[in-house]
């Protein structure tokens, strides 16, 4: 009976000790992830930094798009650049909605793009920023368990330890909200250039033409709004590289003349920038421009938006 009772303890306590194994090491686990997220994701997250801009701000010259303005335009001279990688019409019309809601607007260039009609931004659903309601003001007691940074957990990770245990972006933040790149799409040889122009292009394809006319109608009642409400609006369409220019030939011709079409509809200024920068090593992909020629692009743009 007691060797039975002793087995019986044995065998608890060897359970206890498994127990409490995976119990610290998934603690450990916890602990390490989230000093990962706050030491080394969050001092250089782009998309937390945007948001904290995007809630601070309320300058009244202010730039919207997506990733070719948030890469391409240097916000300076007054303005604040609210444009974010991968967004598209609806983003940038609640974002000038929210912005100017209580606040009169100045000059506000909005991106003219068609690469906007392309399927991949059509179909995406839009989200407001969640980080904006009051549910998500209080402070975090562990960021690791948001669901951006949950998905992306094993990601950091393996770039933590590849990387010699540290995480470094090259991407630099302003403080005006310009994300700037390094890059030099020159460098490639010229069929390297070619083939990435082309399945950019293939990306942009327009979409269907039920969905594209739904965004040009958002399209059309943003810039409305913003005139009604007083701004000097520029719709501009982004320098991109010789080699895409070539791949999308004359493909993007309507939705050019879509923009040029509501500019001259609601007075305001057009530009069409998509060749004015020559130099191909100021560009760090084949339709975004790298910190130098977003920097030399950016005077020049709002020259040629306001004078």
């Amino acid at each position: 009976m007691r060797s039975s009772t002793s087995s019986s303890d044995m065998a608890n306590k060897a359970l206890l000790r498994i127990v409490s194994f995976f119990a610290a090491t998934l603690a450990i686990a916890i602990l390490a992830s989230e000093a990962l997220v706050r030491l080394q994701v969050l001092p250089q997250d782009n998309y937390a930094n945007h948001v904290s801009i995007l809630m601070a701000t309320d300058r009244p010259d202010v730039a919207f798009g997506d990733s070719r303005t948030a890469r391409g335009f240097v916000a300076g001279d007054g303005f604040v650049n609210l444009a974010f990688p991968s967004e598209g019409i609806s983003h940038m019309a609640w974002k000038a909605e929210t912005h100017f809601a209580e606040l009169q607007p100045g000059r506000v260039i909005l991106q003219a793009d068609p690469h906007f009609f392309a399927p991949y931004r059509l179909n995406r659903r839009f989200e407001p920023y969640p980080e904006l309601s009051a549910e998500f003001a209080s402070p975090k007691a562990f960021h690791m368990a948001e669901p951006r940074h949950r998905v992306r957990l094993p990601g950091y990770w393996v770039r933590f330890i590849e990387n010699g245990f540290i995480l470094n972006s090259k991407i630099m933040q302003t403080g005006d909200g310009a994300l700037l790149s390094p890059g030099d799409f020159a460098a490639l040889d010229p069929r390297a250039q070619m083939l990435q122009a082309r399945k950019r292009a293939i990306i942009h394809q327009t979409g269907a033409s039920v969905l594209v006319k739904r965004a040009q109608v958002e399209y059309a009642q943003m810039l409305d709004a913003l005139v009604e409400k007083g701004a000097e609006v520029c719709l501009v369409s982004y320098p991109v590289s010789q080699a895409y220019m070539a791949a999308v030939g004359s493909s993007s011709r309507d939705h050019i003349r879509f923009f040029k079409n509501e500019a001259q509809r609601t007075g305001v200024r057009y530009v069409d920038a998509r060749t004015i920068v020559p130099n191909q090593h100021y560009f760090r992909d084949s339709d975004h421009l790298n910190a130098a020629g977003a920097k030399v692009f950016s005077n020049t743009l709002v020259s040629l938006c306001f004078g």
